[in-house]
């Protein structure tokens, strides 16, 4: 990833197709070391612009609650509403907490029945577009990832030759 706090997405898409990831733990923020050991409890507080990816990932792994995000509700899109929404697309549940998520683990995505829309969130839709990546859909507005990275969809697109 270009930044760090694409980091979750590049470990989504890790996760989804079964690719093994290396993390130099040193370098990275503790949200991020605490979502890469699958910690039940994930504050946000600094961070907010990983709850879409890691929310996916705790769904499909431990499952958790996502603490100190509140103020992601002020982002691109309300990101706490905007996850869930996303969640739910791929057949996938959590609820929302007065400062973030709680969601179940062990779900299983699946594939979305209608167009994902991105809200003109570049992370949302970059999440979208790594679980359709596996399970398939149709996403709206994909080319507003290049607000963060612009080299994500060409990346993406190399994973399937």
């Amino acid at each position: 990833p270009t930044e760090d706090s694409l980091l979750p997405i590049a470990m989504l898409i890790s996760e989804l197709h079964g690719v093994r990831m290396e993390l130099e733990m040193g370098k990275i923020s503790s949200a991020i070391v605490s979502l890469a050991e699958q910690s039940t409890v994930l504050d946000l507080r600094d961070e907010s612009d990983l709850i879409c990816a890691a929310s996916v990932l705790m769904a499909i792994g431990k499952g958790g609650i996502i603490i100190g995000a509140s103020h992601a509700r002020g982002k691109e899109s309300d990101r706490i509403d905007s996850t869930l929404y996303l969640l739910r697309c791929f057949g996938m549940n959590a609820e929302s907490t007065q400062d973030g998520l709680e969601i179940p683990g062990g779900q299983k995505p699946k594939s979305p029945v209608s167009t994902i829309d991105t809200r003109r969130d570049h992370r949302l839709a970059m999440t979208a577009m790594a679980l359709a990546s596996k399970y398939g859909g149709v996403i709206s507005e994909p080319d507003i990832c290049a607000v963060s990275d612009p080299g994500f969809i060409p990346r993406l697109l190399e994973l399937r030759d």
